[in-house]
């Protein structure tokens, strides 16, 4: 098992094999012996689920039935979200919020681009198309 610091980062992490699987997270510790301490819970945690000694972590639900997920925007959708942040982010640089503006028009230009459909329903087409339907 390693302990580590990644370059940049204040922060110790562990990477680990066990059977076959590498294992690999920051400890959010700048204690060595702290991080080699919760390194060392986490490879435990690992080996007593894979021999049956503890529930396995859960894994996140997915959305219910009744929650649609949420659409992609296509580009033009996406223009006044964009014109907002720019606008706002970048108010004090009146030349970049020009720029970015005229730049987004001219890709807006470009029709095949403007309208993308998202992509699930991108996805949901070609499935379609490759069975005949």
């Amino acid at each position: 098992m390693k302990v580590f610091k990644r370059s940049g980062s204040p922060y110790y992490a562990y990477k680990f094999q066990y059977r076959g699987k590498e294992y690999y997270r920051s400890t959010g510790t700048e204690n060595r012996r702290e991080a080699e301490a919760l390194a060392g819970a986490a490879r435990t945690r690992i080996v007593r689920q894979a021999a049956g000694l503890e529930e396995p972590d859960r894994q996140r639900k997915p959305p219910a039935n009744d929650e649609k997920p949420k659409s992609i925007p296509t580009l033009r959708q996406f223009q006044t979200t964009f014109d907002e942040w720019v606008a706002t982010a970048k108010a004090e640089q009146s030349g970049t919020v020009k720029f970015y503006q005229e730049s987004y028009r001219k890709l807006l230009s470009y029709g095949p681009w403007a309208d993308l459909p998202s992509i699930k329903s991108m996805k949901r087409t070609s499935r379609r198309s490759k069975l005949g339907l």
